[in-house]
């Protein structure tokens, strides 16, 4: 999401087997989840047509090949089909858990509110669903900004209370765990002079089969900063980077991530889109060119970046 340009300004930072008699509805749930993990896992490790088969029947599309291995699944719901003008709530189930997800559909965009739910536990509150705006989806179809939230298995999108309208068809959710992986000890607390210290993408993890941009580019004269409007990463700000990754670079298809760095709570940069300086970003639409995306990791809407995070994007803006 953009929020200012230019040099040298401080920013405003505006998802059975048969019984003797009826099954209860946690039983349901429970084979029903028992299938989708052991057809998710035969997929992962096997790879065969009977897991493909499996996993169409469940409406889960299989992985793209550069992704082999990852837990990344695409889901179309449970309990609706989009294409029936009075559904209004949609459930997707995963078989493994997920902190960040995707909403792709076709068409219009209306009002969106989305919320998790981690087995056991209670639904937790509806958010609005943010449209993603810096750039169109390489397939065309609508996206969702990548929302993030504590780890969980069941997810639900409902059309916003205040709209008369049903849910867009073909719609559908990317979960995306991307927990698995490094997480680089913290560097700075505070600006640096001279060239800080960044993060590689090596050292964040980010898979290079997943890229498939080759890097352009263009002298920089301004300083586009944003914040991802995700979560910070908490302890493992890594991890929110490698879903942002995945989700940019393959989901979206702009072949990498979009910002050229980020800054995390701490006040850390990490390396963002592959080439290095002056390589041409995917975050700001006509104003790619020529310009540095800088993004905060978080949201800050209603709260002010922290101290070290602004002394983090002080020294990236001092060193360019």
């Amino acid at each position: 999401m953009l929020h200012a340009a230019c040099r040298n300004v401080t920013p405003l930072l505006h998802p059975r087997p048969a019984l003797s008699k009826a099954p209860t509805h946690s039983e349901v749930s429970l084979n029903r989840r028992s299938f989708l993990q052991k057809a998710a896992s035969s997929f992962l490790l096997v790879r065969g047509l009977p897991a493909l088969l499996a996993r169409a029947a469940l409406g889960i599309s299989p992985l793209p090949a550069r992704a082999e291995g990852k837990r990344v699944l695409e889901l179309t719901p449970a309990d609706c089909d989009t294409s029936i003008a009075d559904c209004t709530l949609a459930t997707f189930e995963s078989p493994f858990p997920f902190h960040a997800a995707g909403l792709l559909w076709n068409g219009a965009t209306p009002r969106l509110q989305f919320r998790t739910r981690a087995d056991g536990e209670e639904w937790r509150t509806w958010t609005d669903v943010r449209v993603e705006e810096d750039a169109p989806s390489a397939s065309g179809a609508s996206a969702s900004g990548l929302l993030t939230f504590p780890s969980s298995s069941l997810a639900q999108v409902r059309v916003s209370p205040d709209v008369t309208s049903a849910l867009p068809p073909g719609l559908r959710l990317v979960a995306i765990d991307a927990s698995a992986g490094p997480t680089p000890a913290p560097q700075v607390i505070a600006a640096q002079t001279g060239t800080p210290r960044i993060i590689s993408r090596a050292e964040w993890g980010a898979d290079p089969q997943l890229m498939t941009y080759r890097p352009e580019y263009a002298s920089v004269s301004k300083f586009i900063v944003h914040h991802t409007v995700t979560s910070d990463g908490g302890a493992d700000p890594a991890a929110t980077i490698r879903a942002i990754y995945y989700y940019h670079a393959v989901t979206l298809g702009w072949g990498d991530i979009g910002y050229n760095y980020l800054i995390g709570h701490g006040g850390n940069a990490y390396e963002g889109r592959a080439g290095g300086p002056n390589a041409i970003g995917i975050h700001a639409g006509r104003f790619n060119r020529g310009s540095d995306g800088i993004a905060l990791l978080g949201t800050f809407t209603e709260q002010a970046p922290s101290t070290p995070m602004l002394g983090g994007l002080a020294s990236i803006i001092g060193w360019r």
